[in-house]
């Protein structure tokens, strides 16, 4: 997948926003938080995560185990995803499931280019 390069500087001013604006709220701003990085994982992704339940994707092999994940690398690589896909996606962003389809494809995606690499 090739992002554009104003979505990806977009996308990432856009997260460093949503961190620092719940980070502040939660602790001295000298130490990371990880409830804010949780936060904001669980409100971004929540249509997402309710689209795969529904569709009963929670226990396939290929789907991210996101309310299970522990490792704050991999909730940033899917919040950091997400909203490279939603800042592609444009008119999507009024079609949810769309957008949900199109995360979930480019997160096998992304799952298998890490495990061949």
């Amino acid at each position: 997948v090739k992002w554009q390069k104003d979505n990806v500087s977009n996308q990432v001013e856009h997260l460093s926003s949503l961190l620092a604006n719940i980070h502040k709220n939660h602790t001295s701003k000298y130490v990371f938080c990880a409830e804010a990085l949780d936060t904001v994982m669980n409100k971004l992704l929540e249509n997402y995560i309710r689209w795969y339940k529904f569709l009963d994707l929670k226990y396939t092999r290929w789907s991210p185990h996101i309310e299970e994940e522990k490792d704050q690398q991999r909730k940033l690589q899917y919040i950091g995803l997400y909203l490279l896909v939603w800042g592609e996606a444009a008119n999507l962003i009024f079609m949810p499931e769309c957008l949900c389809y199109i995360y979930h494809h480019v997160w096998l995606w992304f799952k298998l280019s890490l495990l061949l690499s």
